[in-house]
């Protein structure tokens, strides 16, 4: 899906105007009041034209003319200001419909229409006969003999002469011309940034791409989407009778209007949105999607600021990012447990940076139509021409596991994945991959060469503090009882992840709504309903935990990914989920525990040879333990190595540290052994 962050705005509502339509259908029983907003594409439109300037100069030059159009998404409808009025003072919005009505029109059928729109009346031998039946059949343009042929043949029929058979062509549809000021309802009309929330708002039901076809067809023009601006209108429907009439009012306000609704109970500030479409088909109805910014995101401060450097800076500040030679493009890689904020992290991201989003979609790309690798490749190129442009692949792992995992058009996919992350730079070097992983000991290590994913942010489990903020950000605009205790809450939903504190927000509020819906009276969500719904969620982050462990340890990067490692091992521990070895490891670290604190209390005199000896044993022991393991590691990371799945410069600098902790234990196991014999 590619998504692109589009600015929004309204036109203004008139008070005045608002007021009178709401007392007349309060006044009326029979009549009921419905308040939306239409949304409104605001087009700009480019001509360029040739022109000679004059006997002297032959050369033609080019002339760029631009106008801007407003097209209801909703609807399909083109909307043009009838001025009224002294000095046009009372603008009157009309419609025009041709838009919809032609959407599916081929192109050969647009051309023609647009060439009869524009010049009013063709002959009919003038146009391909075919063409101009289907777009009568249609209703969009009418044969006429105009009545001055009519004349002529009475006379030539009386002079026994052969009758004129001239046939012309004209549309009974109404399109202003080009360079129509009316169509830009912003010179006529009081934009604002706010809109009024008691208002419903239409969804967006006709295709970008469709509608942008249709118009350059008709004007023979580029045409470009500026940003979504959303026009108040109110609709009376007479209701009680068959026959129930529909009217709908504009109660919209003149440019410098005095009379502009401000600082209302229900004002909103707009912010932008994003509109998301599918990347590899043209016809598709963009979805409109809400534009989330780092705000939004509770926690993940040192992600945040990691990808800050990475991703936003370069994109916000290219000529000095080029200067200092930092590169906007390129491959970032977000691992971590699941449900625990990257997809979301990475749609922020989009928000920061201000550029086009491709959000691809793996399953499509493994089972849809046609050739995986060749739609593969298409995103690539798609992200390119929108450039700057980020590609976001959620579930990395499905696309890009280990190449001895794949057979035929899965590893022509990954093999094609990895020529176009090469190739980024060679593209565009404003494209930036973005990919998200639950499993990251599954990829491909090709994946982390660098020039592909060389740089790897880890995404982790909320902590305490950013528990406290998913659960503000979770229930922003809710009602909510002053009983409500955030802290609490966090605290009690430790283990869980930013998921399933959603969800559990979700199911808070669900209880009192449920029983407003049912007739009881409406209350705020409380404490209690909180405990309730965490008592009913469980959570999904330990039992992925437990996998999680046991799959790193047995790939053998448990090390490529401490901190993940650590993040698991840490959960498995505090809630007591453990493999059956694990558990006898902590039996056995938990005895040694207790015999060193019998030690420290006093009840184990450490200075009695008993007592020292027990130590030292227990010291060889912990060594020796740690020796087995390290040795462990040595032998996965020298034979993982071997098999080309670590990279030289990360192999080198783990078994350093291997090399030298094993130095320190095996001069420490030998101290211990010397003083343990002398004790015995």
């Amino acid at each position: 899906m590619k998504i692109s962050k589009v600015n929004t705005s309204s036109f203004a509502i008139s008070a005045e105007f608002e007021k009178n339509i709401i007392k007349f259908s309060s006044d009326n029983p029979n009549v009921k009041l419905y308040k939306r907003y239409m949304p409104l594409g605001r087009l700009e439109i480019i001509k360029t034209e040739g022109f000679d300037k004059g006997i002297l100069f032959k050369r033609a030059t080019a002339r760029i003319k631009r106008n801007h159009l407003y097209v209801d998404l909703s609807h399909g409808n083109l909307y043009y200001a009838h001025c009224v009025g002294i000095l046009h003072a009372k603008p009157r919005v009309e419609k025009i419909d041709l838009l919809r009505r032609v959407i599916d029109f081929t192109p050969q059928m647009l051309n023609t229409l647009s060439y009869i729109l524009d010049r009013g009346s063709v002959q009919y031998d003038e146009l391909d006969q075919d063409t101009v039946l289907e777009l009568v059949r249609r209703g969009v343009v009418t044969v006429y003999e105009p009545r001055d042929n009519k004349i002529l043949n009475i006379l030539r029929i009386a002079m026994d002469e052969r009758e004129i058979e001239r046939y012309w062509v004209r549309s009974p549809c109404y399109l202003p011309k080009f360079e129509d000021k009316r169509y830009d309802l912003s010179s006529f009309l009081e934009v604002v940034d706010t809109i009024d929330d008691s208002y419903d708002r239409d969804s967006i039901e006709y295709s970008l791409e469709k509608i942008g076809r249709v118009i350059r067809y008709l004007f023979n023009c580029d045409v470009l989407l500026e940003e979504i601006t959303y026009m108040p209108y109110l609709v009376c429907e007479h209701v009680g009778r068959k026959d129930a009439e529909t009217v709908s009012y504009f109660p919209l306000c003149p440019k410098n209007s005095p009379k502009v609704k401000r600082n209302y109970e229900t004002e909103v500030k707009l912010k932008p949105i994003s509109l998301g479409t599918e990347f590899d088909t043209g016809d598709s109805i963009p979805i409109e999607k809400s534009t989330i910014s780092f705000s939004d995101v509770g926690g993940l401060e040192n992600a945040k600021k990691e990808i800050t450097e990475a991703i936003i800076y370069p994109f916000l500040h290219p000529d000095l990012s080029k200067k200092f030679k930092r590169k906007a493009g390129g491959g970032i890689l977000l691992y971590g447990p699941p449900g625990c904020g990257k997809t979301h992290i990475a749609r922020a991201t989009v928000t920061e940076c201000g550029v086009s989003f491709f959000n691809v979609n793996i399953s499509d790309i493994m089972n849809g139509k046609g050739d995986g690798a060749e739609r593969i490749h298409s995103v690539f190129e798609r992200a390119s021409k929108n450039a700057p442009a980020i590609i976001f692949f959620d579930e990395i792992d499905a696309l890009c596991s280990r190449k001895g995992l794949l057979e035929g058009s899965k590893k022509r996919i990954l093999n094609q994945f990895l020529m176009d992350m090469s190739g980024v730079e060679r593209l565009s070097e404003d494209v930036l991959v973005i990919a998200a992983t639950d499993t990251p000991w599954d990829l491909d290590p090709s994946l982390r060469r660098s020039g592909r994913f060389s740089k790897q942010i880890f995404i982790p489990p909320p902590d305490l503090d950013s528990r406290i903020e998913i659960l503000k950000i979770c229930t922003r605009g809710r009602p909510l009882s002053t009983d409500v205790d955030f802290r609490k809450l966090a605290e009690l939903t430790e283990g869980y992840s930013a998921a399933d504190i959603d969800e559990i927000c979700n199911n808070a509020a669900s209880i009192p709504w449920k029983k407003a819906v049912s007739g009881s009276s409406e209350r705020s969500i409380t404490m209690d309903d909180f405990l309730k719904a965490i008592e009913e969620q469980e959570s999904t982050l330990i039992p992925w935990s437990i996998s999680a462990e046991k799959l790193l340890k047995e790939s053998g990067e448990k090390e490529l990914y401490k901190d993940l490692f650590d993040t698991v091992t840490r959960l498995n521990r505090k809630f007591g989920q453990r493999e059956p070895e694990d558990k006898q490891r902590d039996e056995e670290e938990g005895q040694d525990y207790i015999t060193v604190k019998r030690i420290v209390s006093g009840e184990w005199e450490e200075d009695t040879e008993e007592g020292k000896t027990a130590k030292e044993e227990k010291d060889i022991v912990e060594l020796q333990h740690e020796k087995d393991e390290l040795e462990h590691k040595i032998e996965i990371l020298e034979e993982r190595y071997r098999q080309g799945k670590v990279r030289e410069d990360i192999y080198k600098a783990i078994m350093k540290d291997y090399q030298e902790r094993l130095i320190e234990i095996e001069l420490g196991i030998a101290k211990l052994t010397r003083n343990f014999n002398h004790f015995s």
